[in-house]
């Protein structure tokens, strides 16, 4: 226990006394004793994750984040005795016959997305002597970065109206959000990667220029997104094209729906020329690969059918599960706010832009709002279709709270402050203009 106490001290007044010395937290518009505290309040989330996965001793060495860190201890000795196959073990081929890139199962591409969090434990452990606990300090240090660098994306664009706190609040402090992307899984992993693309692209804007190092970074995030999740990435894609679409046409409104159908039109025009990504049929594979797992929260639904038909009379039921479905039960902290919520700061959130729209918002701060709207829609029906667990909803749902609750939470400090926008609807940041 004493080496646990030290080590954990140790690597936490590390990471923190990291915050003073990066200009990336210098410059966040946070005060160090902020950033230090969330970071703590993120790092007993993730602990809180694990904790929580032992009180059902019958699923402990089944949970994911514990087998995880079980398999990464084994291979830390892997590591010791032979770098080099721990390392070409990552694109070492373990199936005869491999189900490519968008396989479910049998697929390479798909065993990364827990193989990388594996190595990663086992890399981490060799610091902390395996000690599940302490690997959470470098881990959440790691997903941290993206968070934070969603508060700035928030704070150049609405910054001037309500101090920098609130908005970190609302990209932080959602209970399921806390919860779910701080424990040692790919939550945590996800929201940290689109929140350092949207920095980036954020930055080459503001630059006007896309620099070589950041086309690396969006490489690099897109991989994972790709590797980890990778409807998420479509999504990602199609909530950026509508953005992009509103940033070129910001006084027509129809530019963003229009942006989404066409996204939404070259996917199935993708899967008519190209057979080999049958979408529909990934889809329905996804859901089946839910469906033959058993839990608690598990709902009875229609097997989705490998065909656009079946795509389209499933949208209902997507659009319910994945948008706007019911509460699950508000008798514990990582399913609040319940199911539903999402959809109703939604719809809290479309009078926020109206409010602004008044006052004269830039285009790029109206793209950065209609980029929060389409990821929401778009991630919700993916997962509408998909995931037949209520309790996975939750999870799933944590990535969507700080892309659309911002811009609420400024409208209503601005309200009650009596704050009014700035007309560029931007902080004023090195060679920020709209």
């Amino acid at each position: 226990m004493l080496v646990f106490l030290i080590l954990l001290l140790l690597y936490t007044g590390l990471a923190l006394y990291s915050f003073k010395r990066i200009p990336f937290y210098q410059q966040c518009g946070l005060p160090w004793r902020w950033v230090a505290g969330l970071f703590c309040l993120k790092l007993l989330a993730a602990m809180a994750y694990g904790l929580y996965f032992t009180t059902m001793p019958q699923y402990q060495v089944q949970a994911d984040t514990w087998r995880m860190h079980l398999q990464g201890l084994e291979e830390r000795n892997w590591l010791l005795e032979n770098p080099q196959a721990f390392l070409t073990d990552l694109f070492t081929p373990r199936y005869a016959q491999d189900t490519g890139p968008l396989g479910t199962e049998n697929s390479l591409l798909n065993d990364l997305k827990s193989v990388l969090l594996i190595k990663f434990s086992a890399v981490c452990s060799l610091l902390t002597g395996g000690r599940y606990y302490v690997n959470l300090v470098f881990f959440t240090w790691l997903t941290f970065w993206g968070q934070v660098a969603l508060v700035r994306v928030w704070q150049a664009f609405f910054g001037k109206s309500v101090a920098a706190v609130w908005i970190a609040g609302a990209v932080f402090l959602v209970p399921n959000t806390l919860f779910w992307a701080s424990g040692f899984h790919k939550e945590g992993v996800l929201l940290h990667s689109l929140g350092w693309m949207s920095w980036l692209v954020y930055r080459a804007w503001q630059q006007k220029h896309l620099t070589t190092a950041a086309l690396a970074g969006l490489a690099l995030h897109a991989g994972v997104l790709f590797l980890l999740r990778n409807y998420l990435l479509a999504a990602a894609v199609l909530a950026g094209l509508a953005a992009l679409s509103w940033y070129t046409f910001p006084r027509q409104w129809a530019a963003l729906p229009a942006a989404l159908l066409a996204g939404l039109g070259g996917l199935w025009l993708l899967s008519v020329v190209w057979p080999a990504i049958p979408l529909p049929a990934i889809l329905a594979a996804r859901q089946q690969e839910f469906m033959a797992m058993q839990g608690q929260s598990k709902i009875n639904r229609v097997a989705l059918q490998p065909t656009w038909p079946g795509f389209w009379a499933q949208l209902p039921a997507a659009v319910w599960y994945g948008i706007a479905a019911g509460p699950r039960g508000f008798n514990k902290l990582e399913h609040l706010p319940p199911r539903g919520c999402p959809l109703l700061f939604f719809l809290g959130f479309m009078p926020a832009p109206g409010a602004y729209w008044k006052q004269g918002l830039s285009p790029a701060a109206k793209a950065w709002l209609a980029f929060g709207a389409s990821i929401f829609v778009l991630h919700g029906l993916l997962v509408g279709y998909t995931i037949p667990f209520l309790a996975a909803l939750d999870r799933y749902d944590s990535l969507l709270w700080p892309f659309i609750l911002p811009p609420v939470v400024v409208w209503l400090m601005g309200a009650l402050t009596r704050k009014k926008q700035p007309a560029d609807g931007l902080q004023p940041l090195p060679g920020a203009n709209g």
